[in-house]
């Protein structure tokens, strides 16, 4: 009888501590923040930082193919735009990053946001255009679409990896 009623009080308090989580985690998903990991990090920072290392990884492929291959202006200008594309995918997290803080605040704040990303593509691409001897202008186009494809080609792995 004595551990019977042990093991309710036992089962009761990881009910409660289970609630008590939950609460917790739903009060962060309406604040914008998903906790990943246990780690303090939300979701989305796990997303830019995962997003980043992928952005790292191929573009240290791409100078390694253009040391290899005949076709080297076209893998480094594909690098130059890879970099370009990371570069505006951080500004683009940075541009999120503050919409949410300013959301919780109710402060607005000015950003440049699309025309700043607009003004990074056309630098890019004005300076492939006056060194057409290091960098393949069609390589940096399909350099900066790189992250286009990884944002559309991740999730699905991450859904196949759920399963």
């Amino acid at each position: 009888m004595a551990g019977s009623v042990f093991r309710n009080q036992r089962s009761r308090t990881r009910d409660h501590t289970a609630c008590i989580t939950r609460c917790r985690n739903v009060r962060n998903l309406h604040r914008g923040e998903e906790v990943y990991g246990g780690r303090g990090m939300t979701s989305m920072e796990a997303l830019a930082r995962r997003y980043s290392i992928y952005m790292g990884i191929i573009i240290v492929l791409l100078l390694l193919v253009a040391l290899i291959t005949s076709m080297s202006t076209f893998f480094v200008g594909m690098a130059f735009g890879t970099a370009f594309g990371l570069i505006n995918f951080v500004t683009t997290y940075f541009q999120v990053k503050r919409i949410m803080t300013s959301y919780t605040t109710r402060k607005y704040r000015f950003s440049i946001g699309t025309l700043g990303r607009l003004l990074i593509v056309l630098v890019a691409l004005f300076i492939a255009q006056a060194f057409p001897q290091y960098f393949d202008m069609t390589g940096v186009i399909a350099g900066l679409a790189v992250m286009y494809v990884i944002l559309l080609i991740d999730p699905i792995f991450q859904i196949k990896h759920l399963q």
